[in-house]
């Protein structure tokens, strides 16, 4: 590896994120300690361990980096920006140098040439454990998202169950090394029954859902299959279901750009799985929205209403409130004969309903 380059690169980068590096190489030393000292250690941490990258990188980064060809392993800014996701880890690693190079107009970002060689290799040598490592992660991130926050043994249990070949301590120690379920997972500890937690990003309170499953402490996990926690692990999924589905007309009748539906609809239930109250979100809306109408507000009221007994909900570890037998809030159901009341005097079923 080019010294000056990784030296460089490291000098660039906060103290925290140095520690932020050791720390994913299981390595822990005294925040007093030097800059040059970090350095040093990541260095040592780079050419001994090896074989962690496969823990620490994503399958897509990995294939990305092994297949991409790099001229002169500089890459344009506009190529960081539209692969961000790939590339970030990289920087954060001090494998991606942001020096500014001005050629035709365009900034430069040079890439270690020795680690594209590393990646290259794992690539060929290890792609049964790279698409292993693979899998576990969008289960472990599937299971973040369904259950908003789950404990620790719960978590590992789960995965062992669906990949026997690793040990509890071996997932626990791919939960701490890989890079994007640092972004995504949060871990839990501050509580008075000593049980350690993982949360998801998208949980603004993880206190206030553990608190609120004291209600329903009867409660199981409602268990998901293999393929359905997949899909619970991709950005923006949006489960399939009628009250999803009216939501989704609402806003569409509100003239809500087409591009902005899914967000808005994503929003909204995780809203509701932070348990925040119908009325609450409605104003969000209101605010955010123009609601041209008061009937149009009931509307919203309605559907948000009923969005909430039937989405599974982190307070009550992916149940739903239909599933319990139990309704936060009795809404009346609008006919579908009846008239619609956003106003537009066509049925129901013909207009908000359809």
């Amino acid at each position: 590896m080019n010294e000056i380059f990784l030296e460089n690169s490291l000098n660039s980068l906060l103290k925290e994120d140095l520690f932020r590096i050791l720390y994913h190489f299981n390595i822990k030393v005294a925040k007093s300690t030097t800059k040059d000292i970090l350095i040093e250690k990541i260095k040592e941490c780079y050419q001994k361990e090896n074989a962690l990258f496969i823990k620490i990188f994503s399958k897509d980064t990995i294939e990305y980096i092994s297949k991409y060809r790099f001229k002169n392993f500089q890459l344009k800014e506009k190529d960081f920006i539209e692969n961000e996701q790939l590339l970030l880890p990289f920087q954060t690693f001090g494998f991606l140098s942001k020096n500014v190079v001005k050629e035709k107009g365009n900034n430069h970002y040079l890439i270690s040439e020795w680690f594209i060689k590393k990646i290259r290799t794992l690539n060929k040598n290890n792609i049964e454990i790279i698409e292993q490592y693979q899998e576990l992660e969008m289960i472990i991130l599937g299971l973040l998202n369904f259950y908003g926050v789950i404990e620790e043994k719960t978590l590992t249990k789960i995965c062992c169950g669906f990949f026997p070949q690793f040990s509890v301590e071996e997932i626990t120690d791919f939960l701490k090394r890989r890079w994007i379920l640092s972004i995504f997972v949060g871990y839990y500890d501050k509580n008075t029954d000593n049980i350690a937690y993982y949360i998801s990003s998208a949980v603004e309170e993880p206190a206030a859902i553990l608190s609120e499953r004291l209600k329903y402490d009867y409660l199981h996990y409602r268990a998901l299959t293999y393929d359905k926690l997949k899909e619970y692990s991709m950005d923006f999924y949006i489960e399939k279901s009628d009250s999803i589905f009216e939501l989704m007309q609402l806003f569409k009748k509100m003239e809500i750009p087409e591009f902005n539906i899914g967000l808005e609809t994503i929003h909204t239930i995780n809203k509701l799985k932070n348990s925040y109250s119908i009325d609450d979100i409605v104003n969000d809306l209101e605010e955010r929205i123009e609601l041209k109408n008061k009937n149009l507000k009931l509307l919203a009221t309605t559907l948000v209403a009923n969005l909430k007994n039937t989405i599974p909900l982190w307070s009550l570890k992916g149940h739903t409130f239909n599933e319990i037998g139990t309704q936060p809030r009795i809404v009346e159901k609008v006919g579908r004969n009846d008239p619609c009341i956003c106003g537009s005097n066509k049925k129901y079923k013909k207009c908000c309903g359809k």
